[in-house]
């Protein structure tokens, strides 16, 4: 896997955790925060360049951080709108710089349509999330079962994935197993270590990992149906 340049924006909760995975990934992540107390625990990753200063400043963003070498930015504060304005007013500076993309925390779907409307390629809202998963896992066996693979990417449209355990789809074609008749797409198979677009004639084989999306009750249900091995 090729290693990234990653610039998280925000130390905070959100951004520590993006932070300890992508370091332990071994990618290059460079780190900014105005508080110099929120970079201290960032010693220990030996690949993370820290950099204490206001992302909304355009000229420092400029002249401190070589954004021409980012592959992509994580804006984890909640407060971004003037940091993300001051990102895409650089991006139209740049020519190599735009193949970046900007990665978001949205606090509501106000914000996030704000989001979305300016340029944001990518827009997280955890608390969201988080308060729907919670939801869910007390009335949704399903939801319970697979609550780890669910993802909600787009209003009320969820992704999930399984490893294909059951006999009733296992060497049938994507159109034969008619999963559409349960209101989902498969988008995405995983099979050892290539992934790809299946078409309708891609047979289903034995621990392929299947990505379906649609509304949760739907995508809980087939993932359920997948790993069942029961005939």
């Amino acid at each position: 896997m090729k290693r990234a340049n990653i610039c998280i924006i925000g130390a905070g909760r959100l951004g520590r955790a993006a932070i300890s995975q992508l370091a332990e990934s071994g990618h290059n992540v460079i780190v900014i925060d105005k508080k110099a107390e929120n970079l201290k625990f960032i010693r220990e990753f030996a690949t993370i360049e820290p950099i204490i200063m206001d992302a909304s400043d355009i000229n420092a963003m400029r002249n401190e951080v070589g954004l021409e070498d980012i592959d992509t930015i994580i804006v984890a504060t909640s407060d971004n709108i003037e940091i993300i304005a001051t990102l895409l007013e650089l991006q139209a500076e740049i020519n190599l710089f735009n193949n970046l993309k900007i990665a978001a925390r949205a606090v509501n779907k106000r914000h996030a349509r704000v989001l979305k409307q300016i340029g944001v390629d990518w827009i997280i809202s955890p608390e969201e999330e988080a308060g729907i998963k919670m939801a869910l896992l007390t009335v949704d066996k399903n939801f319970l079962n697979y609550a780890d693979s669910l993802k909600e990417i787009a209003n009320g449209v969820f992704a999930g994935s399984v490893n294909v355990k059951s006999p009733h789809y296992i060497n049938k074609s994507i159109r034969n197993a008619n999963l559409r008749q349960f209101n989902v797409n498969v988008v995405l198979i995983k099979r050892n270590k290539e992934t790809f677009l299946p078409a309708a004639e891609t047979i289903i084989q034995l621990n392929d990992e299947i990505t379906i999306i649609g509304k949760i009750g739907d995508v809980g249900t087939v993932l359920q149906k997948l790993e069942s091995i029961k005939k």
